[in-house]
């Protein structure tokens, strides 16, 4: 015998004055069911289960968190969402940041939402949703997110964890959707001058476009201010040598977004690049700094790692570093000679 087809009766008909007592061996099985489980139980979810939350983690959350709210989307998913979703081991932090973009932290029905206005997502950065609304003619209300997504069935499902359920019209966007990594480096206040150098490229500019995801180490501006420092004249040369730009850049670009710490990977220059382990204390530079960037705990070729867990580009994931990587023996000073002999041909 089971309960709901998963929850075995280990011992049954013990009787008593007014009834009889069943024993199952899973208590929290019979309990009213999580928001994982209702989504994956209703057949017009079964797409976004099956691609955005069961690939990735974010099932543990819809299991395990408390107190939130969901928004479940109905409809075609994009079709660059779906290029990624039939490549999900590529793509798995991307479809686990659109699972998490779909969750606010807090139990909000209908209600409590339009009271709300603004709230924020659980993805990377906090993404805000804001919450409007429109009177119809009999008096009631519809529910927009970010003025076009159309809360459909509000108050749809209340689950165990405790959290409610909302079901919408289409997906809701994170802030990278459709935004390639050439974008979205030139649109970070800590990136002007490699944001410069990759528009000066048309190579590499032309690879970062491409829709198979990349993993950018990218060097923040004051790296390169430093080599100005040291090497001005050097620096200055940099513009008119576009075959050493293409070199120095693509030293920072690796092809997919999974690496091991420690480990090695294959830049696109076709140099090794060493990932280690931060040996500053993380925790407490955090804690004490009062930069908005935090060091992630690890390092590339000995440049520290920060920023924003890792800024996701719908093409790739951003690290920012506090140096350069340079291609094996170059210094800059070669520049500043006729025929800089020290530049590495690819592999």
């Amino acid at each position: 015998l089971w309960v709901n087809d998963f929850t075995p009766i280990n011992y049954n008909d013990f009787p008593f004055n007014n009834g009889f007592v069943h024993y199952v061996r899973d208590f929290d099985l019979v309990l009213p069911p999580t928001v994982y489980s209702v989504i994956g139980g209703d057949a017009r979810f079964l797409t976004f289960y099956n691609n955005i939350i069961f690939t990735t983690t974010a099932y543990f959350d819809l299991n395990y968190e408390s107190d939130f709210t969901f928004f479940i989307p109905l409809g075609d998913l994009p079709s660059s969402v779906q290029f990624k979703m039939a490549r999900s081991d590529d793509f798995r932090p991307h479809l686990y940041d659109i699972a998490k973009t779909h969750m606010i932290a807090g139990v909000y029905d209908s209600a409590a939402i339009i009271e709300a206005g603004n709230l924020s997502t659980f993805d990377y950065n906090g993404f805000p949703i804001e919450i409007s609304t429109e009177m119809n003619a009999d008096n009631s209300t519809d529910v927009y997110i970010n003025g076009d997504i159309q809360v459909i069935e509000p108050d749809s499902y209340y689950s165990y964890n405790p959290a409610v359920i909302h079901v919408i019209n289409k997906m809701i966007t994170p802030p990278w959707f459709e935004i390639k990594l050439p974008e979205m480096i030139g649109s970070s206040p800590y990136h002007s001058t490699l944001s410069a150098l990759i528009q000066s490229s048309s190579p590499v500019l032309s690879e970062l476009e491409h829709d198979l995801p990349f993993t950018v180490f990218a060097p923040v501006d004051s790296a390169f201010d430093e080599i100005n420092m040291t090497n001005p004249e050097a620096f200055a040369e940099l513009s008119n040598r576009p075959d050493v730009i293409e070199k120095i850049l693509k030293a920072h670009v690796v092809s997919g977004l999974d690496f091991d710490v420690p480990g090695t990977v294959t830049a696109l220059s076709g140099q090794t690049l060493t990932i280690g382990e931060s040996t500053i204390d993380v925790e407490i530079s955090n804690h004490d700094s009062t930069d908005p960037l935090s060091l992630l705990g690890f390092t590339v070729n000995g440049n520290e790692v920060f920023g924003p867990v890792g800024t996701l580009a719908d093409n790739g994931i951003i690290y920012f570093i506090d140096g350069l990587i340079l291609p094996d023996d170059f210094k800059f000073s070669d520049l500043l000679t006729e025929e800089p002999t020290s530049m590495p041909t690819d592999s």
